[in-house]
């Protein structure tokens, strides 16, 4: 479910999303998956090795 919020809505536009967002279930819990990769390196270095590959 993909909800849009634009940038200058009201207030009740507001409530209505949060409304349905609450209502349909599907929230994604990213907090689950936190800490679940082990690294032998940094991240930035991993990043700019990748970059340099092209």
């Amino acid at each position: 479910m993909t909800l849009v919020l634009e940038k200058n809505a009201s207030r009740q536009k507001i409530d209505l999303l949060k409304k349905k967002l609450k209502n349909s279930g599907k929230v994604y819990k990213s907090g689950k998956h936190c800490g679940k990769i082990k690294l032998s390196e940094n991240p930035l270095q991993i990043q700019k090795k990748l970059r340099n590959e092209w």
